[in-house]
């Protein structure tokens, strides 16, 4: 698993930060074949830079892996959505590492978190929208689960449960929720108090096809209200000014894979 993990593609080991997974992940393994696996994410958002942390545990909670990772830019003002995201991209990459190295090829696992538009991504009949924010990220996730051997259960918990219930009357997925919510905090904090830049990393993420950027920044959707004003500079004004050559003739598109 360690190996496995090491050697990730960058545009994918950003997911998984701080592993710690006992006897390889083979009780993982066990559980996801047997159904009995759940995994929860949560995340931490604030000035505009977000961490997520994630669990993967079997029937027995001492069978856990846990993990944390820092979500890439860019992050708008409120965007929690993205970190959200972010932290389900890190579970669906720690799971099929434990499916790959124990050669799991049936099986289940539940799939939860608190925000509603990042666990919808799961649903069968979901295709990303370039219009929508963060489709590098939906993009990435949504992939992850066409690909996935095994059969994910997304479930939406509802986060915060502690200022509601008595501890002992909150679900075993709203409990995970509140750890994953605490873990998150507190690898935001860590890294502020480590000195760690506290700016999201732009960098291109696994299955998200073409990216966006802009002066050395990148653009997280291809919204026509984003894109065209870049475009519209006063440069190009002045170009469109001049005579133009007659353009050259272009063959149909055809995309028999879209």
């Amino acid at each position: 698993m360690t190996e496995l993990l090491d050697n990730l593609p960058a545009d994918l080991k950003w997911a998984i930060t701080h592993i710690h997974i006992p006897d390889n992940g083979a009780s993982l393994a066990q559980a996801i074949i047997d159904g009995t696996a759940v995994a929860v994410s949560d995340a931490s958002y604030k000035d505009l830079f977000g961490t997520a942390a994630l669990v993967v545990e079997g029937p027995p909670t001492s069978h856990r892996a846990n993990a944390v990772n820092i979500t890439p830019g860019p992050i708008k003002e409120g965007d929690s959505t993205r970190c959200e995201t972010g932290g389900l991209i890190g579970i669906m990459v720690l799971t099929m590492a434990i499916c790959t190295v124990h050669k799991v090829t049936t099986g289940s696992i539940v799939i939860a978190c608190d925000n509603i538009n990042s666990i919808r991504i799961f649903q069968p009949d979901f295709v990303p929208d370039p219009n929508e924010e963060s489709f590098d990220l939906v993009s990435c996730l949504h992939s992850l689960a066409q690909q996935s051997p095994i059969t994910l259960n997304p479930e939406h918990v509802t986060g915060h449960q502690k200022r509601h219930k008595q501890p002992h009357m909150l679900t075993r997925l709203e409990l995970l929720n509140e750890e994953m919510d605490n873990s998150a905090k507190a690898y935001w904090n860590h890294l502020l108090k480590t000195g760690h830049p506290m700016i999201p990393p732009m960098i291109q993420v696994a299955h998200e096809g073409w990216s966006l950027w802009h002066q050395g920044k990148k653009l997280s959707c291809a919204r026509s209200d984003t894109v065209y004003p870049l475009l519209e500079d006063h440069h190009s004004a002045l170009l469109d000014n001049r005579p133009h050559p007659p353009p050259l003739p272009i063959p149909p598109f055809r995309d028999h894979q879209h």
